[in-house]
This record gives C-alpha cells, sequence and structure tokens, in this order.
C-alpha cells in the first residue's frame, strides 16, 4: 500500500480565466513577429529559415481550440491578420524561388 502524503490541491493558485488567452495572443503575436522579421530579410535579399513555423502555428491552433468559445472570438481577428501576413510571406518566398521581383 502507498503510504505518500495525498497533493495538497490547496498549495496551487486558481487559475486566471484571462490567462489562457493572453497567452495565446502572445503566441500569435510572437508568430506574427516571426513573420514580418522573415519578410523584411526577404526584401533584403536574405535567406530565411521557418522550419519551425508549422509546429508553432500547430501549437497556436490547438491553444485557440482549447479556449471558451468567447475568447475564440476575441482571437479570431488575430488569426486572420496572422493568415493574412503568411500569405505575404509565402508569396514573397515563391516569387525568390522563381526568380522574379514581387508584384507591388
Amino acid at each position: 500500500m502507498d503510504k505518500r502524503d495525498p497533493i495538497d490541491v490547496t498549495a496551487f493558485p486558481a487559475c486566471d480565466p484571462s490567462a489562457a488567452l493572453a497567452a495565446t495572443l502572445a503566441m500569435a503575436d510572437g508568430i506574427g513577429a516571426l513573420l514580418a522579421t522573415a519578410r523584411g530579410l526577404l526584401r533584403s535579399g536574405r535567406r530565411v529559415d521557418l522550419s519551425g513555423l508549422e509546429d508553432m502555428c500547430g501549437r497556436l491552433c490547438a491553444r485557440s481550440l482549447d479556449l471558451p468559445p468567447e475568447q475564440g472570438r476575441v482571437l479570431a481577428p488575430r488569426l486572420e491578420t496572422l493568415q493574412e501576413g503568411l500569405d505575404v510571406t509565402v508569396q514573397m518566398i515563391t516569387v525568390r524561388m522563381m526568380g522574379r521581383e514581387p508584384d507591388p
């Protein structure tokens, strides 16, 4: 028989309901900043490595799905902006790979 003491749940602070949303917004902002940096590097003719981007976006999607619906609605515009930034970044990479200048 196991004689260890049970876990004292009172030792853990109550979770702030807005903390999950704040962390998810911060994660989206971090990905947005990464994409903005990548676009700046591409404009200056440098190469970019976005090998971890897919994992980051996967974690962001998972966190988004864990949010209550009302918090998800708060996050939605940020995700749309992030998608737009990703589309522009992909276009810039595609143009570079094809060896032509991007459209204005």
